[in-house]
């Protein structure tokens, strides 16, 4: 079994879903068998919705070069969980979303 903090550094680097899932599969392994609290709990998930959103993001951003990637980022935060599960959708959320505040930008 992992130690928390390596299972913590090892999740901030991965590059795709798959990785990703598969350090929920580790941590629910070991909070399952009591490896882990529930303090602990409470930072993996706050480090996993940290990670989940640069990791759609940056899906998003590969295929759309010409996107802000802050401004993709800190809208993928505020998008619904349900939009996040979908990439097609969440992209077009992200260019209503850009457009307006490009056009809000250019009149004031």
């Amino acid at each position: 079994m992992k130690k928390f903090e390596s299972l913590i550094t090892e999740m901030k680097q991965v590059v795709n879903n798959d990785e990703l899932n598969s350090c929920i599969d580790l941590f629910d392994f070991g909070y399952s068998h009591k490896k882990y609290n529930k303090y602990q709990k409470q930072i993996f998930q706050t480090n996993y919705k940290e990670v989940e959103n640069r990791v759609i993001a940056d899906e998003i951003f590969l295929n759309n070069k010409d996107f802000n990637y802050l401004r993709l980022l800190s809208i993928i935060k505020g998008a619904d969980e349900k939009l996040k599960d979908n990439i097609e959708a969440l992209t077009n959320y992200f260019k209503g979303i850009d457009s307006s505040m490009k056009s809000k930008q250019k009149f004031a």
